[in-house]
């Protein structure tokens, strides 16, 4: 699981830079999991699984999103290809 306090370290961050960062990515997270759920597309509680390439381009904090996804109670598999609610 990647440290996003780690990351934010590294690459210089101070305190209220990564405090930003850490909020909107958890933005960006609350956000995919709404649209998931009210879009329709998925089913929920089914057992199938999705590319996660059609929700969350891939990027430099997709492995962040997707640890705070995981928070959320999406599952993933397959080295966090495939997602599932």
């Amino acid at each position: 699981m990647p440290e996003l306090a780690k990351y934010a370290k590294d690459k210089g961050m101070n305190l209220e830079q990564y405090k930003a960062l850490s909020a909107e990515l958890n933005q960006t997270a609350d956000r995919i999991l709404e649209n998931v759920k009210s879009c329709g597309k998925y089913a929920i509680d089914s057992g199938m699984y999705y590319p996660v390439n059609e929700i969350l381009a891939d990027g430099e904090y997709t492995p962040y999103i997707i640890c705070m996804l995981k928070k959320r109670g999406m599952e993933f598999i397959e080295n966090n290809t495939l997602w599932r609610v």
